[in-house]
């Protein structure tokens, strides 16, 4: 089994003026009342999904762009390493149903690679339970690929701690397995430890 650790930064900022609290590890997260949307920006230490490391240990730089209304949800999402000729550009739409602690949710995502012209589609869904002590989120998403013919499971453990009302800490463990999606690392866990910070408006 293959294991790694992976430091990520964020920075998060609002883009509409009745913004959600924006959070990196809150998966699928929906605000009823508004429309709501953020901008990230972040750096991972390594590139690591579907329980490979995609890029052999470079670093990795993401933009992301999400937009919600009711339990609608829609994401723009680049990615580029300057470490190797890679970049990634990924446009996703969620339908989320909230459960008192349990979350649901449908996924679709469309990939692209501009690097090497490939792309890619991917059918997903999962389910969050927030209901666990000390705030710890349990999560298990299924993703198929189109374009690989294979599925990626994924269960996760996260856990958010606020240092102050602009910085939070979270600490995320995931265990994936591959069927037929990668050829390397078909099997893996990874530890994420984040730094988040919020805008200061």
């Amino acid at each position: 089994m293959q294991k790694c650790a992976i430091l990520s930064l964020f920075f998060t900022a609002p883009v509409f003026s009745n913004l959600k609290e924006a959070q990196p590890v809150e998966l699928h997260s929906t605000d009823a009342s508004a429309i709501s949307g953020a901008l990230s920006v972040s750096w991972e230490s390594r590139y690591v999904s579907e329980g490979r490391d995609n890029l052999d240990g470079d670093a990795l730089w993401t933009t992301a762009l999400e937009a919600g209304w009711e339990n609608l949800s829609a994401g723009l999402w680049f990615a580029k390493s300057y470490d190797q000729d890679y970049d990634e550009f990924n446009f996703d739409v969620a339908l989320s149903k909230s459960f008192d602690e349990l979350e649901v949710y449908l996924a679709y995502t469309r990939l692209e690679f501009p690097f090497d012209g490939s792309h890619d589609d991917e059918v997903g869904a999962g389910l969050l339970w927030s209901g666990l002590p000390l705030e710890i989120e349990l999560a298990v998403d299924v993703y198929y690929s189109f374009e690989a013919d294979g599925c990626f499971a994924e269960f996760t453990v996260a856990r958010t701690v606020e240092l102050s009302e602009f910085v939070h800490i979270c600490i995320v463990s995931e265990d994936v397995t591959n069927f037929k999606l990668a050829r390397n690392g078909s099997k893996g866990s990874q530890l994420f430890i984040c730094l988040n910070l919020k805008n200061l408006n």
